[in-house]
């Protein structure tokens, strides 16, 4: 492992870490501190391009414990991986009615404007074609009731490595 390897994998983990601490602190910050802006997330510091699909699953199989009345299981799943570069348009964070609920849940509707949630974009493109050869897919899973957006700048960081 070189110097410069560690240097970027503390970098990005300590963005990860910091923003675990201060998403819970944002529902005690003032209306005036909170900006208008679209967030950042950490660019990656793997050599590949990433790409992004959402997938829309359903299991008509299985009932859905949380709605019992629903036709099936539903699953919203984000797909990371290493992409062909297309310089396509970066995938969103997260839609505008899942930013808005999001903040309704954490009692911040508001007091952050959906557009800063909802406007923020990460660093992979989406629906890229995957890059040539065999590369693994990135899936991952917060539980808890937490947003599936959560753990994206993991996602994208493990995708290009």
């Amino acid at each position: 492992m070189t110097g410069r390897s560690r240097t970027s994998r503390r970098t990005v983990l300590t963005a990860l870490l910091a923003g675990a601490v201060a998403v819970p602190l944002l529902g005690a910050a003032p209306v005036a501190s909170v900006p208008a802006t679209a967030l950042e997330l950490p660019p990656p510091t793997g050599p590949h391009p990433v790409g992004r699909r959402t997938l829309h699953l359903v299991d008509r199989h299985r009932g859905d414990p949380w709605v019992p009345a629903a036709r099936g299981r539903e699953l919203m799943v984000s797909v990371s991986y290493p992409a062909r570069s297309t310089g396509g348009r970066p995938a969103a964070y997260m839609t505008g009615s899942e930013a808005q609920r999001l903040l309704e849940l954490k009692g911040l509707a508001g007091v952050v404007p959906t557009a800063t949630v909802a406007g923020t974009r990460t660093h992979a493109q989406a629906d890229a074609p995957p890059a040539p050869g065999r590369f693994p897919l990135v899936l991952l899973s917060p539980g808890f009731s937490v947003p599936r957006t959560t753990l994206t700048a993991l996602a994208v960081e493990l995708a290009a490595r």
